[in-house]
């Protein structure tokens, strides 16, 4: 596809694109994505297939991968930021009344528990 803009437009964009450290390519495609709400696309790899090829090598991949993400909807932003807190939530959920701190390996030296909390009071 070809578009042509003024030169004082053609200017503008170069600067708006160069500004946010993306070539025209990225740059349209990230405005285009923004519009249309298109989720990130999976692009292939960039560097080695698993063939031990570098065919599918992009130089532009990461620019791409910044303007997907700084161009993202709040909607996006907050599902992404449902699916980390859920992805971080603890495999094992502990028993009502048990305390983080009780199942926690202790190290310690040859103190006896009565010597720590005496250190501790006088500490307070």
């Amino acid at each position: 596809m070809i578009v042509t803009f003024s030169p004082e437009v053609e200017k503008r964009v170069l600067a708006t694109a160069a500004k946010k450290g993306l070539d025209l390519n990225a740059y349209f495609l990230s405005l285009v994505q923004k519009d249309w709400e298109l989720p990130l696309s999976l692009e292939p790899s960039n560097g080695i297939d698993s063939n031990g090829n570098g065919e599918d090598y992009d130089p532009d991949a990461l620019n791409r991968m910044i303007a997907s993400l700084t161009n993202r909807t709040i909607e996006q932003k907050r599902e992404a930021r449902e699916r980390a807190i859920q992805q971080s939530q603890p495999k094992i959920q502990l028993p009502p009344g048990v305390s983080v701190f009780e199942v926690m390996p202790v190290i310690r030296g040859d103190e006896t528990d009565e010597e720590v909390i005496a250190a501790l009071q006088e500490l307070s």
